[in-house]
């Protein structure tokens, strides 16, 4: 169907199919109705998408797990309306948006992915979306507004541009956001605290804490990944591999377990929560004198052996005592 510039309505209650690529128009108008894609690439990718009209304010765009491209995805109405775009089976809308500002009181449902890539801001109003794909900013940025949320999402891929979420809540609990480095940004609006499963900066999960820019109040600041005043919080720590280290007590009558050679290879190890320490290879005591985290503790031992109280605190993990 090549229309040029002009409008293609799709604006009763019918089912409008869409079985060949390649058509042409300026703007599709969804009102009252469904279209339903059977193919990829059917929507043309310079076009519009407008969903309801003043007198039709409601609409369904089924991908029915065909990928689509659009060059903007917006309500034609503000009168109240169920605009739902949504797919069976997994299938991404990628919004190409240049224009500077543009809004969708809508809400994305099932398998749909969606991507947000053009200069422009795409704001999501109203709307609680309970979609499983995944939604990943590229390029601009995209708005979660005051009464929008991202209710199942667990996949959030911030690779270029900026995610700005304006409520606590906007992402789900068990969401895992993902960050890249070389601009990448999420602004996270005064006074919230959202709270997402895991994150990942620049490929690297962190460890659980709170994150944020400069004034968040949060624990760890970050201002190349993060903007605006409010703060992410992360439940989840990264997966522990731990490294053994052997205690050999060289350290003659030193016996602390900052002692570098006290330790095989005369190298003090990570006290940070990934270190096995293998005891009583060597020696009957080791002295804990400094804050000291650990995976767990192995003792090969054919008589006692004691870890003594120091000026430190010894933390065992996951890997317990054996």
């Amino acid at each position: 169907l090549t229309m040029g510039t002009a409008t293609f309505y799709a604006d009763d209650y019918t089912l409008t199919v869409m079985d060949v690529a390649s058509n042409v128009w300026g703007e599709l108008t969804i009102a009252k109705g469904t279209v339903r894609m059977n193919v990829k690439d059917a929507l043309p990718p310079t076009a519009s998408i407008r969903m309801g009209l003043d007198y039709g304010p409601l609409g369904t765009l089924d991908l029915n797990g065909f990928d689509q491209v659009t060059a903007r995805l917006y309500n034609g109405t503000k009168n109240t309306g169920m605009r739902v775009v949504t797919s069976p089976t997994p299938a991404t809308l990628t919004i190409n948006q240049s224009l500077a500002s543009s809004s969708f009181e809508g809400v994305f449902t099932n398998a749909i992915s969606v991507v947000k890539s053009g200069t422009g801001t795409m704001i999501l109003t109203n709307g609680v979306s309970s979609n499983t794909g995944s939604y990943t900013v590229s390029n601009g940025t995209l708005v979660v507004a005051t009464t929008a949320r991202l209710s199942n999402s667990t996949n959030i891929v911030i690779a270029g541009g900026t995610l700005e979420l304006r409520a606590t809540d906007a992402l789900s609990d068990n969401a895992t956001l993902a960050i890249e480095d070389g601009g990448a940004k999420v602004n996270v609006n005064a006074g919230l605290n959202e709270t997402v499963n895991k994150l990942f900066l620049g490929g690297v999960q962190q460890p659980s804490g709170t994150y944020g820019a400069t004034g968040s109040g949060a624990m760890h600041i970050d201002n190349d990944h993060f903007s605006g005043t409010g703060m992410i919080t992360v439940m989840s720590n990264p997966a522990i591999i731990p490294v053994s280290a052997t205690w050999d007590a060289d350290g003659g009558a030193d016996t602390l377990l900052s002692t570098a050679t006290n330790w095989v290879d005369d190298t003090v190890p990570a006290f940070d929560g990934t270190t096995l320490a293998v005891f009583a290879t060597g020696g009957i005591t080791a002295t804990v004198d400094t804050a000291a985290s650990l995976y767990g503790m192995t003792f090969n031992a054919d008589t006692n052996f004691s870890v003594a109280s120091g000026a430190g605190v010894l933390t065992n993990g996951q890997g317990g005592i054996f």
